[in-house]
């Protein structure tokens, strides 16, 4: 099966070896792409359109792709000698009937925070256009200030009205704050579909196979012929036996494939599919994953991997819905023009996003953890085995805590017992005392002592009475 269309000989370039293809799927949207975007330009931020790019405005928007166009172009018509163009491009898309409750009204402050005060000097020209296709005899909404003029372009019933404002005239007024006035509220309507209709997803369970299904739909009257073009990383084993189409297999064929290794490429599938008019196409890749070294996991490695988008490129009949950079000017007017005839489509599909088998990456630190625990708690024994002199201690007989509890308590008791006799003989009157003179023990010091002798030794004989009763 051959391609009638002739899409590589009249929209490719005929030498392949210089076409070059990248991507980043994981790239984020954030500022950091914005800053180095807008030094390239000739007056930067300071001047100019670029003014109106405030960071806050543009990613809160429900849409906005940064582009850079690089192309040799020629300095003539005899095209002698070529230079290099490069083009830039931003894509904004913004809803103020969801923020101003139903209400159209636009300016450019309102979309942008501020309006346009300054043209860039650098700058041929500098040139505002709006589409009033939809505005036939200013019954929808009025512009003002009012346009410098109207461009109309295509034929039939593909025809696109452009309002032209030159910024250069408008700031005679110090600023340039264009607005938008609807006459009504906005009314949700049917949209015409886009002629090609795109979506990529992936099925299946698990963390072993599972397969990335692509569906095209065909919303016109006339067949098209899609160039699908499928870039992947190569810890994607594909299983090529299993590309196929769901609805008439014999409509589609493999034009290019380039296989994978492990580590140093991926792979490049290329597949012409025929869509007739009206129809849907659903083309699958089956896929098993592979197991990476645990180095080559980056981060996060749990949220999965980013597969890069898909690219179908496609040559529309009518260009509807049609945007696209021409190849004899370089102006925005020259995008925005319809031109007659068949137009070259490249569209992009969403990313995909795909987790592999994740080793467990918390396991070597709780190894080292336990590792270093079993061996701190180790070294303090040992050390204390290894540098300290082990020495015999003796141990004298010790009465038990309970026995000298109970002295204690004993020696309490004669300590009462001996405060409460002598309280009480103080209290007691002296009674007379009839001394006799003896010859023999006239000294009554001595007297004195026998009497403590006396009682020492008594004391003496109740203690001995009460150790042998507590024996």
């Amino acid at each position: 099966m051959k391609c009638d269309i002739k899409i590589y000989t009249l929209w490719y370039a005929e030498n392949s070896s210089f076409l070059r293809y990248a991507a980043l799927p994981r790239e984020n949207v954030c500022t950091e792409n914005l800053t180095p975007w807008k030094k390239l330009l000739p007056c930067d931020t300071r001047r100019g359109l670029a003014m109106l790019l405030h960071p806050a405005p543009l990613y809160t928007a429900h849409y906005h792709a940064l582009s850079i166009h690089l192309r040799p172009t020629c300095q003539d018509e005899s095209c002698t000698s070529s230079h290099l163009e490069l083009v830039q491009a931003l894509s904004l898309v913004q809803n103020p009937t969801v923020s101003m409750e139903g209400h159209q009204d636009w300016s450019l402050r309102q979309l942008f925070s501020a309006p346009l005060i300054s043209t860039c000097p650098l700058a041929s020209m500098s040139k505002v256009y709006v589409d009033v296709t939809t505005n036939k005899d200013r019954q929808s909404f009025i512009l003002y200030p009012e346009p410098d003029s109207i461009d109309v372009s295509g034929s039939g019933d593909s025809l696109r009205h452009l309002a032209v404002y030159d910024a250069r005239q408008a700031l005679n007024n110090d600023i340039f704050d264009l607005e938008a006035h609807y006459q009504s509220r906005h009314v949700y309507g049917l949209i015409p579909p886009p002629h090609l209709h795109v979506s990529r997803f992936v099925t299946g369970y698990g963390q072993e196979g599972g397969s990335i299904t692509v569906k095209l739909t065909n919303t016109g009257g006339q067949p098209l012929s899609v160039v699908y073009l499928e870039v992947l990383p190569w810890y994607l084993r594909l299983f090529l036996h299993t590309s196929h189409t769901h609805q008439q297999m014999q409509s589609a064929y493999m034009s290019k494939l380039v296989t994978a290794r492990d580590r140093e490429r991926g792979w490049l599938y290329e597949a012409v599919v025929e869509i007739p008019a009206g129809a849907t196409k659903e083309l699958s890749l089956e896929f098993t994953r592979a197991l990476l070294k645990w180095l080559e996991y980056p981060p996060d490695a749990n949220h999965g991997f980013y597969i890069p988008a898909a690219t179908v490129s496609v040559v529309l009949p009518t260009p509807r819905n049609v945007s696209v950079n021409s190849l004899d000017g370089t102006c925005l007017k020259d995008k925005l023009i319809l031109n007659e005839g068949a137009s070259f489509v490249r569209i992009h599909t969403e990313t995909l996003l795909v987790s592999l088998p994740t080793p467990d990456f918390s396991m070597p630190y709780n190894v080292i953890c336990l590792a270093c625990t079993v061996v701190a708690l180790a070294f303090g024994p040992i050390h204390n085995i290894t540098t300290k002199k082990l020495v015999l201690k003796k141990i004298e007989d010790k009465a038990s805590p309970l026995s000298k509890l109970l002295t204690k308590l004993k020696s309490l008791l004669k300590r009462s017992k001996m405060e409460e006799k002598e309280t009480k003989g103080t209290d007691n009157k002296q009674e007379p005392v009839i001394v006799e003179e003896n010859p023999l023990y006239d000294d009554r010091e001595e007297l004195e002592d026998i009497k403590e002798e006396e009682e020492s030794e008594e004391d003496k004989t109740a203690s001995e009475d009460e150790n042998k009763k507590d024996r």
